[in-house]
């Protein structure tokens, strides 16, 4: 996939050079590999023609993988690559491009395969960030990094405003108010509380990321119009009632103990 860049990051200022312009870009590849394989998936009764389906298939199909390469901090893991080796452009933002294959785009992530590699990914990111729309805090999150994802949490809650609503944030990367900053807080949140597999049964991970010395009591949505009530207190699990009940064998409790088998 050439030419192409990584977001604002790895840019393109050169489209007849490879060392200048990008090649398999780890945002571009990912992303239709999670667009692509949603709407294979759709069912027939949406009306896609037969011709649509054939060249979402041929694409997927066409994709290359992702570019890996030893990690720089984890001795004997791969890590995810922004983009294929040779580029050789200066970074020109500080986008951790590599990890959007974990967030937004959810190809890897607790319970999926390939956990190793990402958290590599994470550990070599170049730029560690915790404001505005930086999403390591989110990464933490969806990568099994509890105590990450549990200090970044309690610092962006702590994050003052001086506007009259104090959702908003300051100013941190582009504008203010800032509405990424609490808003990546709250989404890191969710994802400690309910990790989704992506699998056929739309199964889930209750309390995958979450510090079991949080005590916590929540509804929550979930796929397939599910709504998850659950609490954790002194690391028990006190409470689950899924609706509707069919989804309970879908969600899997883990960190938080059950000796109830709630």
């Amino acid at each position: 996939m050439w030419p192409a860049q990584a977001l604002e990051t790895y840019q393109c200022p050169d489209p007849s050079s490879r060392a200048k312009c990008g090649t398999n870009p780890s945002t571009d590849i990912s992303g239709l590999g999670a667009v692509l394989a949603r709407a294979l998936a759709l069912p027939e009764a949406v009306g896609v023609d037969g011709a649509t389906t054939a060249a979402w298939a041929a694409l997927f199909a066409s994709l290359p993988p992702l570019a890996l390469a030893p990690s720089k901090k984890v001795k004997g893991a791969q890590a995810i690559q922004p983009v294929a080796p040779g580029y050789t452009e200066k970074r020109h933002n500080s986008e951790n491009t590599a990890l959007y294959a974990v967030h937004p785009f959810r190809a890897y992530g607790t319970g999926k395969p390939g956990l190793a590699t990402a958290q590599a990914t994470y550990a070599d990111r170049p730029s560690p960030c915790n404001n505005g729309w930086c999403q390591d805090v989110i990464d933490a999150a969806m990568l099994n990094f509890t105590d990450d994802a549990a200090k970044m949490v309690a610092q962006r809650a702590g994050a003052t405003s001086e506007f009259r609503f104090t959702g908003y944030a300051g100013h941190n990367q582009d504008y203010e108010p800032s509405l990424d900053h609490f808003s990546f807080m709250r989404t890191a949140m969710h994802y400690m509380l309910l990790g989704p597999l992506d699998d056929a049964k739309q199964s889930m991970l209750l309390f995958p990321t979450w510090p079991t010395k949080w005590d916590v009591d929540i509804k929550l949505r979930a796929p397939l119009q599910t709504t998850i009530e659950a609490a954790c207190i002194n690391g028990t699990l006190t409470k689950l009632v899924v609706t509707p009940a069919a989804r309970r064998a879908d969600i899997k409790v883990v960190n938080c103990a059950n000796p109830s088998n709630l």
